[in-house]
């Protein structure tokens, strides 16, 4: 279900400011932007069960916080500014996203070490995200674009293309479970035909959005 607010339109340059100044109405609108926005795009960046998300969410903004308070972002002349004071060049979602997706990666190890039974995502999860690769991880702009764009392209697919994905590559649901939970197809070629145009769609979108965001 997705999360609802009244809120004013600050620029992340404004909201930074404010929490560094201790601003109340910054602070809030702050934290409702970041649970909205994750709470719209986290399935799009993490694979995770619904009883966890929440704890990520509040790590996560915890995590911002922090950077923000201890001027890992910082703001100069209306511009946010990161590692080295560069610019950051992606948006402050995009950026606590990132976050998101290293809290994800913690928890699945230590659940790793609780338990000699992994899951599916989290073999993939060791396998694809090294410890070496994730040093850099809040730092590498090709790869937060992407992430950008892919998360912001799901975000506007339709109810059908996200319910079909999100049970296919969320869930890791197979074609016959998938087949009982949506009853309107009636063939496992329909529903894989389905399946490969939705994410074709996403791919094509997605590299559209990325290019086209690359070039303004």
């Amino acid at each position: 279900m997705k999360i609802r607010f009244k809120s004013l339109v600050y620029s992340d340059a404004a909201l930074v400011e404010g929490i560094l100044k201790k601003d109340p109405e910054m602070e809030r609108n702050l934290y409702l932007k970041c649970k909205k926005y994750f709470s719209d795009h986290y399935r799009a960046v993490f694979f995770a069960p619904d009883h966890v998300r929440d704890d990520i969410f509040q790590n996560t903004y915890l995590a911002l916080w922090d950077n923000i308070e201890r001027g890992k972002i910082s703001v100069r002349e209306g511009v946010l500014l990161g590692r080295k004071s560069q610019p950051i060049n992606c948006s402050l979602m995009t950026y606590m996203m990132s976050i998101a997706k290293l809290k994800y990666l913690e928890l699945v190890r230590q659940e790793c070490k609780e338990s000699p039974f992994a899951t599916i995502e989290e073999r993939n999860a060791r396998l694809v995200y090294d410890p070496e690769e994730q040093k850099d991880w809040l730092h590498d702009d090709e790869r937060m674009g992407k992430l950008e764009a892919i998360s912001d392209c799901i975000a506007v697919m339709s109810e059908r293309c996200r319910q079909i994905l999100t049970l296919f590559y969320v869930e890791d649901k197979k074609l016959d479970e998938v087949l009982l939970l949506l009853p309107t197809f009636t063939s496992k070629d329909a529903l894989k035909t389905a399946k490969n145009k939705c994410l074709a769609k996403l791919k094509s979108s997605s590299k559209e959005l990325y290019q086209l965001r690359r070039n303004i």
